[in-house]
């Protein structure tokens, strides 16, 4: 008996030890995948009817401007990864965010987005790709104690000056935080 005893207790502090003195597993990188601009076939083009356009600031104190209408694309969106996206236009840059045309493998057509907007950018458009734009509306800033708060204007012509940077996009899938701090992940 002692020894069936002395063999578990000796067990468990093996397993103790072991464990403590492993080196934690690193994490292995999964593949990253990447948002496509969709390929239009040749004389077709993606086209855009922007319902609502507005501005909010979210808790943080972060600006977006927020648009919900619908999408026409040039051809069925096939890949989960085909997007269109948003993009903030200043004097001489632009950035913009990828959106998927399926949610949840479901193509509507309508649609809803929005962008990060900061301080001196004058225009935001729904674009096909960097630099294709398929609506955009003008975006002004007024002082309101001191802060700036952002206040959508009216339409502005996709070929404007205002809006003639290349938008460049970051078309990582899900470039957010990740790990234990993140609590959305999965």
């Amino acid at each position: 008996m002692r020894r069936t005893i002395r063999a578990l207790v000796l067990t468990a502090t093996m397993m103790i030890l072991t464990t403590a003195t492993v080196s934690p597993a690193t994490a292995v990188p999964a593949s990253q995948a990447y948002y496509t601009w969709l390929d239009c076939p040749a004389g077709t083009s993606n086209a855009v009817r922007i319902d609502d356009a507005s501005t909010f600031v979210d808790y943080q104190g972060r600006a977006f401007a927020s648009f919900g209408g619908q999408v026409f694309p040039c051809k069925s969106p096939q890949l989960d990864q085909d997007a269109w996206g948003m993009a903030a236009y200043r004097v001489d840059s632009a950035y913009g965010t990828p959106i998927p045309y399926k949610f949840d493998n479901l193509f509507s057509g309508h649609y809803t987005g929005a962008v990060r907007i900061r301080p001196g950018v004058r225009a935001v458009c729904v674009i096909a790709d960097e630099t294709t734009r398929l609506g955009c509306v003008s975006i002004s800033w007024v002082d309101t104690d001191g802060v700036l708060l952002p206040v959508v204007g009216g339409p502005v012509p996709v070929d404007s000056p205002l809006v003639a940077a290349p938008a460049v996009t970051n078309m990582l899938m899900n470039p957010g935080p990740i790990g234990p701090g993140c609590v959305l992940c999965p």
